[in-house]
């Protein structure tokens, strides 16, 4: 619901972003800016798991994820897979 909110109101997702950078920053960037960083934005609900996986990397080589690093470990759930289903019917076997 949230992506389809986001997506279906650009202007107000767009004030709700300027409003947080003020909030958290004191100040927001330039209107250009924003603007052309929206215009390059997807949101989705199916995010690209490498792209993720990307950013996830790239941030913790400069140190933005903690001394510890990182895990993506559950993070994603493959809704073509089954094994939740194999579970489920395996547990109800063992019964």
């Amino acid at each position: 619901q949230t992506v389809t909110w986001i997506n279906s109101n650009k202007e107000e997702t767009r004030t709700i972003f300027i409003d947080f950078m003020k909030d958290e920053m004191g100040k927001s960037l330039p209107d250009e800016l924003i603007d052309e960083s929206l215009s390059n934005l997807e949101i989705t609900s199916d995010p690209i798991v490498s792209s993720i996986n990307t950013i996830a990397k790239r941030a913790d080589s400069l140190g933005y994820l903690g001394r510890h690093g990182y895990d993506l470990d559950g993070l994603f759930f493959d809704k073509n897979s089954n094994s939740q289903l194999q579970e489920v019917l395996v547990n109800n076997d063992q019964t």
